[in-house]
């Protein structure tokens, strides 16, 4: 551009997959000496459809015969909002149940709050626990949220520590490390 000639700048900001606030910067490069570079600063508050939390069910470790339940918020925007269905790969380990939908206050701002119940049951076979929790709502543009869930049912026998850390170890060094099976 010639000097006082100018023009605008044309900037799309893809929200999908960002919540809360945003940051980002765009550099602007010209010829002029003085100012070669300009840097332009674009903030946001991306509000979403439907958040839901925690993101993670962890049910830590239990014991055997062990039943533990969560609860999961799934929060919507819509007057009418609202998660009508949940349902888990490994139903032989968990239960879901949908609880009641009412209106909540977050930030100042009235939303709709679903609750679900996830419960470890108490025939869970022993090992790690790792699956989804799939929540249908009724929001046509985010009808589906995904929530993982994690843990460990431990057997009739444990062993202390776990996991043994090896570090670095020279080829040739002996290694020793003392563990109680109980």
């Amino acid at each position: 551009f010639a000097p006082g000639e100018g023009s605008l700048i044309t900037v799309r900001f893809n929200p999908h997959g960002k919540q809360d606030k945003q940051r980002q910067t765009i550099t602007v490069e010209s010829h002029d000496p003085q100012s070669p570079r300009l840097q332009l600063v674009i903030r946001a508050d991306v509000k979403t459809l439907v958040k839901v939390e925690p993101k993670v069910v962890n049910f830590g470790q239990l014991k055997k015969g062990e039943a533990k339940t969560q609860i999961v918020k799934v929060i919507g925007r819509a007057e009418s909002f609202e998660a009508n269905y949940a349902t888990v790969t490994s139903d032989d380990r968990l239960a879901t149940r949908i609880l009641a939908t009412a209106p909540v206050e977050v930030d100042g701002e009235m939303l709709r709050e679903t609750e679900i119940e996830i419960t470890l049951r108490d025939n869970a076979p022993v090992g790690q626990l790792q699956d989804v929790v799939t929540i249908r709502t009724n929001e046509e543009r985010e009808p589906l949220i995904s929530v993982q869930v994690v843990g460990s049912v431990q057997g009739d026998i444990e062993l202390t520590p776990a996991r043994v850390p090896l570090g670095l170890l020279k080829t040739s060094a002996p290694f020793g490390k003392e563990v109680r099976l109980t």
